[in-house]
């Protein structure tokens, strides 16, 4: 009887490690999913200027979740820049859909921008302190990266199937106890109904 409960009690904790396995891999793919979403925006910026579908996927993108780059703004001032015809550098560049229409200012996204306004020149090239130029730029544009938008509905969704499993789990063993109780019971009555107590 007691080699009978052992099985029993080695099957139910077997079972528990099931879905601590699952949250585990579950997890696990969840970040190397967030790393390829990410690094496939990144590369996406590459071909902003040179393929119309990225530049239309990146501008929706921005207008419609506010946002701007992968993980900020400066993503675009690191990664894109402006190449004239010689193939030199110009300077850093933003998309216009990263211009938040929302801004008391205008929008000074671009090189060109920058020569027509000499008081912002530089500001948009890695400044090296906030100063109040600094400001007025970020405040104009989407600061916030695109790519917490994307990932986040993904990562509720894996909390609630990781939720579900647990739960699933949860009433498995809870029903399993339940049905060897029941069963023991059933057993119990048997067993007297075939083997009455012996009266005095």
């Amino acid at each position: 009887m007691s080699e009978g409960l052992q099985d029993i009690q080695s099957q139910k904790d077997g079972k528990l490690h099931v879905p601590i396995s699952v949250v585990y891999a579950s997890c696990s793919l969840l970040e190397s999913g967030a790393s390829e979403v990410t690094d496939l925006l990144h590369q996406g910026m590459t071909f902003y200027l040179e393929e119309p579908n990225w530049k239309r996927c990146f501008d929706k993108l921005h207008q419609t979740k506010r946002c701007c780059g992968v993980f900020g703004v400066d993503d675009w001032l690191s990664a894109r820049c402006l190449v004239d015809d010689d193939g030199g550098i110009l300077g850093k560049t933003l998309p216009a859909s990263c211009c938040s229409p929302y801004a008391n200012q205008p929008c000074v996204h671009d090189l060109l921008q920058q020569q027509h306004n000499s008081t912002v020149i530089g500001t948009l090239i890695r400044p090296p302190e906030r100063d109040v130029n600094t400001m007025s730029f970020y405040s104009s544009v989407y600061r916030r990266g695109c790519a917490r938008d994307l990932l986040e509905p993904i990562q509720q969704d894996a909390v609630f199937f990781i939720t579900v499993l647990i739960i699933i789990d949860v009433l498995h063993v809870s029903c399993t106890k339940l049905w060897l109780n029941v069963l023991l019971l059933m057993t119990i009555h048997h067993i007297q109904q075939l083997y009455p107590p012996l009266t005095a």
